[in-house]
């Protein structure tokens, strides 16, 4: 998948920090730092209407090693390592767009397969809010 970087998106909350590496392997550890990958926990779903909000206290920041963004949770020692295209993921999120349309925004930036893009969005979600990064609201 090829990811472009550095422009401008409407309704994007950031712009991801420019890459030229290749993703982190998923799951891997590297001292304190937890690296995130698309592997949902099962007891948490995610769907289309559901709208991710960032939650409070939460901040964001470039690695320091350059492997994608850290995100910094609530507690001081709450630290995760998005690689690029949970990081893309995460900068879509503006507390006000729903899983569907992220993955829309994302689709038709990206032109890639739509069935696979919604699932890595919808498992994205759901590893950031099973870390307490983000909180999910339904409208009705």
């Amino acid at each position: 998948m090829t990811i472009l970087w550095g422009r401008e998106h409407p309704g994007r909350r950031r712009k991801p920090a420019p890459r030229d590496e290749p993703c982190l392997p998923c799951a891997q550890k590297r001292g304190d730092v937890r690296q995130f990958s698309l592997n949902p926990p099962p007891e948490l779903a995610v769907v289309d209407r559901d709208v991710p909000v960032i939650a409070p206290g939460v901040s964001e920041e470039l690695d320091p090693d350059g492997d994608g963004i850290v995100v910094r949770g609530p507690g001081p020692e709450d630290r995760h390592v998005l690689n690029p295209s949970a990081a893309l993921i995460w900068a879509s999120i503006d507390g006000r767009s729903s899983t569907a349309r992220i993955a829309d925004e994302l689709h038709a930036e990206l032109g890639v397969d739509r069935e696979m893009l919604e699932r890595d969005v919808r498992a994205t979600i759901a590893r950031l809010r099973a870390a307490g990064l983000v909180t999910l609201t339904r409208p009705a």
